[in-house]
């Protein structure tokens, strides 16, 4: 007990809270304590104002940021706001549009530091310069915005490309936008490393070796195999043999193996070389001719086995320009057309495209907290009572065994009355039921409890303060040790390192 009362006095200027003095017992507010009443907080519009820095163009072909205010609503992505408001383009009069009329924004995916952009349309009408232009734009807000590293931009679902090489998965850009996009254009990562042979003669120029470096995002699939995420890495290239280069990462497997395991096995081989067909519109489709099924999961696991075929579909033609399609044989025979006779296409597996959220539980024996990461489809990321129906399931078997349930037993979803974010802070309400399920908590349970859901909920974009509330109503104890009248901020002096 005293071990908590020094820590959270410790922590009064970052939470605003206070511990109920053990030598006054609670009791109600309006009963005698000196504290204030119980009020009503009242319902106000579900969401917040958002400024992101929008980059646009100016005359010295410089990306600068413009300011704007943005309403975003409980529940959105706020990358898709900010990227719309970017095309609508700018309000000052010295900068430029950086993309043309009737290019429009389809989603926004976001997961493991890496978000996707879906364009609507072709990018026929746009020289190579004015895509460039735009791809940056587009990642250098989303990044200011959110704890976002790694960007990727498609135009109907594919990637477009550089002079005939790929993009690359983008990081933000600061400086010459032109001078960048001529230096890329003429000398992007291309290396000749050997120009003579061991006996010292030059070697004729369709001999010679070349090798480019491309920031990759590769797909795996999720440690619980609902879903796929991507993990971005550096890969090295040979003679601009993409697809191969793509096949052997992926057989490499994930290097973060606690959140994604793999989704091909290790001694797949191509039995015949892969064969592209091109469509008049640009558009190539691609056969895929593998020695085995390209899935580490039994045939009969027909859900397990989609997972398997969407993680390499995203990402090849996550990576390669213009590649639409994806059919894939086993010693010759096709696997998929029967489901999908036009090829698989990145657009059939957006709904297995995840999001990670991270959450909190009590070590069992320490006083501090344990981040568990969790996948979640990709409007929940942004759904507050997902988390919550998260933390209230508890821990699960093939997590972390020192993680130890936050949430008291015989507290479900449905108790949860009401969750709304004011700005910054995240009000959460809670049912009668919930308030009595946590009188019998010792301390230490009270102050795990409250701030495994502070630390969970504040995870979530534009979340910096949770507001406790008990059927509508602000209450100043939920177990009669911690002063919950005012909102809590995070406390990250309550999480263990890793």
């Amino acid at each position: 007990m005293k071990r908590w009362i020094c820590i959270v006095l410790c922590l009064l200027s970052l939470t605003g809270c206070t511990v109920i003095s053990e030598s006054e017992p609670y009791s109600p507010a309006g009963t005698g304590t000196g504290q204030p009443d119980s009020e009503t907080v009242n319902l106000e519009e579900k969401g917040r104002i958002l400024k992101p820095a929008l980059y646009f163009l100016n005359a010295e072909n410089r990306l600068v940021a413009e300011m704007r205010s943005v309403a975003v609503k409980q529940g959105h992505n706020p990358a898709e706001v900010a990227v719309r408001e970017l095309l609508r383009g700018p309000e000052g009069q010295d900068l430029n549009p950086v993309a043309p009329d009737g290019v429009t924004l389809d989603s926004v995916q976001t997961a493991e530091n890496v978000a996707n952009v879906y364009l609507s349309g072709t990018p026929g009408n746009m020289a190579q310069y004015d895509i460039f232009v735009l791809k940056y734009a587009i990642t250098n807000t989303i990044t200011d915005l959110m704890a976002i590293g790694y960007v990727n931009v498609y135009f109907g679902g594919m990637e477009t490309d550089l002079e005939s090489h790929p993009y690359g998965t983008i990081e933000k850009f600061t400086g010459d936008i032109l001078e960048a996009y001529n230096e890329k254009r003429l000398h992007y990562v291309a290396e000749i490393p050997e120009t003579l042979d061991p006996d010292g003669a030059e070697q004729p120029e369709e001999l010679r070796e070349t090798t480019e470096t491309f920031e990759t995002t590769l797909y795996f699939i999720s440690a619980g195999g609902n879903y796929i995420l991507p993990e971005v890495r550096k890969v090295t290239y040979e003679n601009g043999d993409y697809l191969t280069g793509l096949i052997a990462e992926l057989k490499k497997g994930p290097k973060d193996t606690g959140a994604m395991q793999s989704c091909v096995p290790g001694d797949i081989e191509f039995l015949s070389e892969p064969v592209f067909a091109s469509d008049a519109d640009g558009t190539s489709r691609v056969r895929l001719n593998f020695s085995k099924r390209p899935t580490l999961f039994p045939y009969e696991d027909i859900e397990n086995e989609t997972l398997s075929y969407a993680a390499v579909v995203y990402s090849l033609t996550g990576f390669i320009p213009g590649l639409l399609s994806v059919d894939i044989h086993v010693a010759g025979t096709p696997v998929s057309a029967d489901v999908f006779p036009d090829g698989m296409k990145r657009s059939d597996f957006m709904e297995l495209m995840g999001g990670s959220i991270d959450i909190y539980f009590p070590l069992s024996d320490s006083s501090m907290l344990l981040k568990v990461t969790r996948s979640v489809e990709q409007q929940d990321v942004w759904d507050a009572r997902v988390r919550l129906a998260e933390l209230i399931k508890g821990p699960t078997a093939d997590e972390n065994p020192s993680a130890w349930p936050a949430i008291p037993a015989g507290i479900t979803a449905d108790d949860i009355s009401d969750v709304y974010l004011n700005q910054d802070t995240l009000n959460l309400n809670l049912s009668r039921n919930f308030a009595d399920r946590c009188r019998d908590l010792s301390p230490d349970g009270e102050m795990s409890l409250v701030y495994a859901i502070t630390n969970t909920l504040v995870e979530m974009d534009g979340v910096k303060k949770v507001q406790f509330l008990i059927e509508g109503k602000r209450a100043e104890t939920l177990a009669g040790s911690l002063y919950i009248y005012n909102p809590f901020l995070r406390n990250p002096g309550l999480i263990k390192e890793e």
